[in-house]
């Protein structure tokens, strides 16, 4: 994102520049701002998770030959269940929201590392609100409510299906190295149950970071929801709380 663009949306939306600096540099972060009673206000969120991926050595290349365990690389399994072989990318979700009594004055903002690297893309996150909209559930959430936060909380669904997705793949392939490790002896396997144990601290922190991010959402109701113009700010708790729960 270059620096025009950035001065024009900090311009426009009074965006604090401590979003891009989040976003830049993958630092979880999540807080509120520009609160205005009423009226509106500004949160932001951004967290890591972990997604499955098919294997691209253009893409997400090995680092076998380090002796250091970097927790941040991408982590190669081959699939029990299927000759092809995966890996579990680390992927950023980045979303800033401006939250209005206006009806058609709420925005999400969205910060996208660069389509080389195989990460989430603008249009991949597009295509998934899309089809957010599609489903029974979430139309039923958007007919009760004018609050844009469920928009918000129905994108923060996307890490938490690609989470679900990366750790079952991972159990599968733990089973598989525990089982032939046991009977082969075979040192390479043991190593790599080593690799992913340093791994599964890491994403335990990421997952604490999710999880917090989720309470963030469920406590920090919008202060539009004030307005005369709302009358769902009991409907908010119970609702968000049902929904952030079930994230949780």
């Amino acid at each position: 994102m270059k620096h025009p663009v950035l001065q024009m949306l900090g311009t426009r939306y009074n965006i604090e520049p401590c979003f891009f600096t989040s976003s830049l540099n993958w630092i979880p972060s999540r807080y509120q701002e520009e609160v205005v009673k009423k009226k509106g206000d500004h949160i932001t969120v951004t967290l890591l998770f972990v997604r499955t991926a098919i294997w691209d050595k253009s893409a997400a290349p090995l680092h076998s030959g380090e002796k250091a365990i970097a927790t941040q690389e991408s982590l190669r399994l081959c699939s029990v269940l299927s000759p092809a072989e995966k890996y579990l990318l680390q992927d950023l979700l980045a979303l800033h929201m401006i939250r209005s009594s206006d009806p058609n004055g709420s925005t999400i903002i969205s910060y996208h590392p660069s389509a080389q690297w195989n990460r989430t893309t603008a249009e991949r996150l597009k295509h998934l609100v899309h089809k957010v909209g599609e489903s029974v559930y979430w139309q039923k959430i958007f007919e009760q409510s004018k609050d844009p936060t469920f928009l918000f909380l129905a994108i923060l669904w996307y890490a938490l299906y690609a989470w679900d997705e990366s750790l079952d793949h991972l159990y599968i392939h733990m089973n598989w190295l525990e089982t032939n490790g046991l009977s082969t002896n075979d040192n390479n396997l043991t190593t790599e149950l080593h690799t992913i144990q340093a791994q599964l601290l890491h994403y335990a922190s990421l997952l604490e970071e999710f999880r917090k991010s989720v309470t963030f959402i469920r406590n920090t109701p919008s202060p539009a929801l004030e307005s005369s113009e709302y009358t769902e700010v009991e409907e908010y708790y119970g609702s968000c709380e049902s929904d952030c729960e079930l994230c949780r």
